[in-house]
């Protein structure tokens, strides 16, 4: 493969195609957004006047108070309960083989540097990378490359660590 003006071309054209596509898909998130936004206030409204018409011999406090209750708990036990529900049934849809590799945050930062999430069973969610030599003619003088997978896997958590050391050594008082 040439990188000749053809290719330059090729390759502007899919770098713009792309950053509009990237920035489509954003604006129609906002316009998704600001309509499902609008939605809540216009179901908010048509709640607050058919409870008030409902109940005008309570008085406006108790309205209120009944109000944030019966809502903010409503929407923490929804909440939560979905938050339970999501974990559950995503730790029932990977496969054995990728269970190490949820602990590693890879929608937040690169592999290399990622911090790994504890487990509860104490075992340690590990990182190995396998070689493998793939042959590129294209290659000039080793008409190869290597190419390296990565394995996740559990270890057993080691009996002391570097830091358990630290943790016994508080910072020492200077006497004066």
């Amino acid at each position: 493969m040439a990188w000749d003006m053809g290719f330059n071309i090729l390759w502007t054209q899919r770098i713009e195609k792309e950053e509009r596509s990237f920035l489509n898909g954003a604006t129609k998130q906002a316009e998704v957004e600001r309509l499902a936004a609008k939605e809540e206030r216009r179901r908010r409204r048509s709640r607050h006047r058919t409870s008030s018409s409902r109940s005008e011999a309570s008085s406006p406090l108790s309205l209120a108070g009944s109000r944030s209750i019966c809502s903010s708990g409503s929407r923490r036990s929804e909440r939560s309960a979905g938050e339970l529900q999501k974990s559950a049934s995503e730790s029932a849809l990977v496969p054995d083989h990728f269970k190490a590799a949820v602990h590693f945050p890879l929608t937040e930062k690169d592999l290399l540097t990622a911090r790994v999430k504890p487990t509860t069973d104490g075992t340690v969610p590990k990182i190995s990378f396998k070689p493998e030599k793939v042959k590129a003619l294209w290659w000039p003088g080793k008409q190869s490359y290597v190419k390296y997978h990565p394995e996740f896997s559990f270890k057993e958590a080691p009996e002391w660590s570097p830091e358990d050391i630290l943790k016994g050594y508080g910072i020492r008082q200077q006497h004066r």
